[in-house]
């Protein structure tokens, strides 16, 4: 537990209650202008919450448009001006990857409406919205601060004891419940060239291992929850990003890609690396091919420490996806993996593989690769055969009678389609 002293700018929740029914309770008395100005006093002792701000600064723009005596004008921007300010405040606070997220996606995390961020955006870069629109928003803030702040602040007398917090848990971490798909592409992607350039930077400076760094950590945090929400949209931006199939890859770029990826791939675990094997195998007959195979194969051979990723039962995984298309590729990916270090301890597995080896070279079928280039030699040796055997065109001898195909019929006239003549 943290021991060191909270220093707030109220002695206790007693006055924020006070200031509860101050601001929310006109039945008797209207203490709105007590409330603002007590607001104003906490304020030159130390910060104090958003929330307690914001309902300050809307109380008093509604006061003033209460009145009658400040124009249309002024109440507009006065409206909006807290509008933007209750936005930025509330949602800035779950600004924690390592690039924007969205504003409407973070509403939705803390059930704000999304016309709120609309106003905002707005008041911010379009026109001033209408003062009737702004009053409407300027009553629902005002009931979503009731909802979310001020309804839980209780008096002393009231509050649990360390006892009946036992079972408390804290509120779960901001997730990406209700995210677009473009939002979640656009954070993967901005997540994973985060992690690139990391690992960049440390492979340059020799450190081959996963770094020990916060944004590291937060970075690969980050995408493993991105992997869990969206695992078929993720896998869809690791391919182009990280794979980078769509380039003309060496052997040597290929290997240190891998290296570069290996640490996240031990991080997004087991499933994961099935799904990468799996997506790579329906991609074995494709244009890119040649760079899918060594994606495979070098992936299949690498030393990952993570001890769950060759054992039999993940090891039987893999063989049941090489096995699917009795092809030359799939044979040699499962050359390789017999081959690999990471079977030397793993007999079982060995037998079986050389088993299904052997089965599947004796019915294999022919490659759906595309033919080998002829040389200009056998094409032109195929040009100077057909010459050769050309034949000349077929002459029609001129004694030939020659048979009309139509024959005019005498005494014809036309008739309706199916009417006998």
């Amino acid at each position: 537990m943290n021991r060191n002293p909270l220093f707030t700018a109220y002695r206790d929740t007693d006055e924020l209650v006070q200031l509860k029914e101050w601001f929310f309770n006109q039945k008797e008395v209207d203490n709105r202008k007590r409330a603002i100005a007590k607001v104003k006093s906490l304020k030159t002792r130390r910060h104090v919450a958003h929330s307690l701000d914001m309902t300050s600064l809307l109380t008093g723009i509604i006061l003033n448009d209460e009145s009658g005596l400040v124009d249309s004008d002024t109440l507009i921007l006065s409206y909006t001006m807290a509008v933007i300010k209750f936005v930025n405040g509330t949602l800035d606070s779950l600004q924690q990857a390592s690039h924007a997220i969205p504003l409407h996606a973070l509403a939705r995390e803390l059930d704000i409406p999304s016309y709120f961020v609309e106003t905002r955006h707005a008041g911010s870069h379009e026109h001033l919205p209408s003062l009737q629109m702004l009053r409407m928003v300027g009553k629902n803030i005002m009931d979503w601060l009731w909802n979310h702040y001020w309804c839980e602040i209780r008096p002393v007398s009231e509050q649990l004891t360390l006892k009946d917090l036992e079972d408390f848990r804290p509120a779960r971490d901001f997730d990406y419940i209700n995210w677009a798909p473009e939002d979640f592409e656009e954070l993967i992607r901005n997540e994973l060239k985060t992690f690139k350039r990391i690992r960049k930077v440390d492979i340059s400076n020799r450190r081959a291992d996963k770094p020990d760094t916060t944004e590291y950590k937060k970075t690969v945090s980050s995408l493993i929850n991105l992997q869990t929400q969206e695992p078929q949209l993720f896998l869809d931006v690791f391919q182009d990003e990280i794979l980078s199939l769509h380039k003309t890859l060496t052997d040597s770029m290929l290997k240190g890609l891998l290296i570069l990826s290996k640490p996240l791939i031990e991080e997004l675990g087991l499933e994961f690396f099935h799904n990468l094997i799996l997506r790579l195998s329906e991609l074995l007959n494709s244009s890119h091919s040649d760079f899918v195979k060594q994606w495979i194969q070098n992936l299949l051979t690498c030393d990952f420490k993570s001890p769950g990723i060759f054992t039999t039962t993940s090891i039987d995984q893999i063989i049941s996806i090489l096995k699917r298309e009795n092809l030359p590729h799939n044979i040699d990916l499962l050359k390789a993996l017999k081959s690999s270090k990471n079977l030397e301890n793993n007999q079982l597995s060995t037998n079986k593989l050389e088993k299904l080896i052997n089965v599947m070279a004796r019915f294999q079928l022919p490659s759906a690769s595309a033919p080998a280039k002829r040389s200009i030699v056998d094409i032109s040796k195929d040009i100077q055969y057909r010459r050769k055997k050309k034949r000349k065109p077929f002459k029609i001898p001129d004694d030939t009678i020659k048979t009309p195909i139509w024959s005019p019929i005498k005494d014809w006239y036309p008739t309706p389609f199916g009417v006998a003549p």
